[in-house]
């Protein structure tokens, strides 16, 4: 009996210094500050490798992998998928990732790639290109524009056997836009060239069409270096 209770009596001993023992051990702990850095340790390791962000790469919109599909997003950090109408990480794993999923599979086959436009649209030869470029210089100098929309069916039922003149399809509108996006630029250009850093005179006069409209027309006067005279030529025209 008494050695029962002996045995009890260390028992119960060592139970309370082990509680002794952890609460000396938490209270260390606390004190110095280092369950900061356990949870610190615990928390880096959870989350594993630090993921930087990648921002979008313009070669990858010539890459033959995501050309036809990939377009620029306006969130640098991500691109957009034409086919499934959805974002995608700008990363190249993600991007090819991307591509082997059942979704963009299935979305790119209703997306035919050979749907072209030159499959509907036959583009313009160069003969007749440049027929179409000499009418509306033509139309330019000599008379109204709105006189294209007959002239250019003129031409092309007149002049049907011939290549450039089979294929001219121009009417005011196009007639404009060639005018001030091909026909102009060039002679500007022209112009500045023959100049070059010689003298020249503007010469200006102001008019008043019917609807009371105040226009200034300026003209330039310069040695042609070329032609070995002096030209006086059209420069612009200032509502």
């Amino acid at each position: 009996m008494l050695a029962m209770c002996y045995m009890l009596q260390q028992y119960n001993l060592y139970i309370f210094n082990s509680f002794i023992i952890i609460f000396l051990l938490i209270h260390y702990i606390v004190d110095h500050k280092l369950i900061k850095y356990i949870i610190l340790i615990v928390t880096i390791k959870n989350m594993g490798k630090v993921q930087y962000p990648q921002k979008f790469k313009d070669d990858w919109l010539k890459d033959s992998i995501f050309k036809d599909w990939l377009v620029k997003n306006d969130d640098t950090s991500k691109g957009r998928c034409r086919f499934c109408k959805c974002d995608v990480n700008a990363k190249r794993f993600d991007l090819i990732q991307h591509a082997k999923t059942k979704k963009h599979i299935i979305s790119s086959k209703d997306f035919s790639l050979s749907r072209t436009i030159s499959n509907y649209v036959k583009p313009t030869s160069v003969k007749t290109a440049c027929a179409e470029g000499k009418l509306c210089l033509y139309i330019a100098a000599h008379c109204s524009i709105l006189s294209c929309d007959h002239l250019g069916v003129l031409c092309k039922s007149q002049f049907n056997d011939s290549e450039a003149g089979k294929g001219i399809k121009m009417h005011r509108s196009k007639c404009t836009y060639i005018i001030c996006n091909s026909l102009a630029p060039h002679f500007e250009k022209s112009l500045i060239n023959e100049i070059g850093n010689q003298p020249f005179s503007l010469l200006i006069d102001e008019s008043t069409d019917i609807s009371v409209l105040k226009f200034l027309g300026i003209s330039i006067m310069y040695f042609n270096q070329d032609m070995g005279k002096i030209l006086i030529t059209y420069l612009s025209l200032v509502e």
